[in-house]
């Protein structure tokens, strides 16, 4: 499996105070740290102030359209690695899942891996770093192409 290195799960990591207040009430995808791991958690910007930026995170439990639900969360922007607009994708093919694919971000960088599942937000896949299976997911608005490899 294929992996171009580290780049391909980075974000924009533009987060200066000028660009994050040109996202407020757009959804977006941050690229965070939370405990020593990386995550990415998507959302409506609502606010910029400082040093935190309020938002509202998705509500995944409901098994219906994307919505939002009262997980309004101040966050540090000194714990945002990366910030990106993230453009509302429903269009997910399940004739993906469990299939090997090369998947192309925004930024053109790719990734070869299997596609295990979709969460609404996120595609889930397994692909190998360093010899090593990686199971991890990507934000789905961030993927610009889906190719399943034979």
């Amino acid at each position: 499996m294929k992996f171009e290195e580290d780049t391909f799960f980075q974000i924009n990591h533009d987060k200066s105070l000028e660009r994050l207040k040109q996202l407020i009430n757009k959804q977006v995808v941050l690229e965070m740290k939370n405990r020593g791991n990386i995550l990415f958690v998507s959302g409506k910007l609502l606010d910029v102030f400082h040093n935190m930026i309020y938002l509202r995170e998705y509500d995944l439990s409901q098994n219906k359209d994307l919505s939002f639900d009262d997980l309004d969360e101040d966050i540090k922007i000194s714990n945002i690695i990366g910030i990106e607009e993230m453009g509302m994708k429903k269009d997910f093919n399940n004739r993906y899942l469990n299939q090997m694919c090369e998947i192309t971000n925004i930024y053109g960088k790719t990734i070869e891996g299997v596609v295990t599942g979709y969460d609404g937000l996120n595609i889930l896949m397994d692909c190998y770093k360093n010899n090593q299976l990686l199971s991890t997911s990507y934000p789905y608005g961030l993927i610009k192409k889906i190719c399943m490899l034979k």
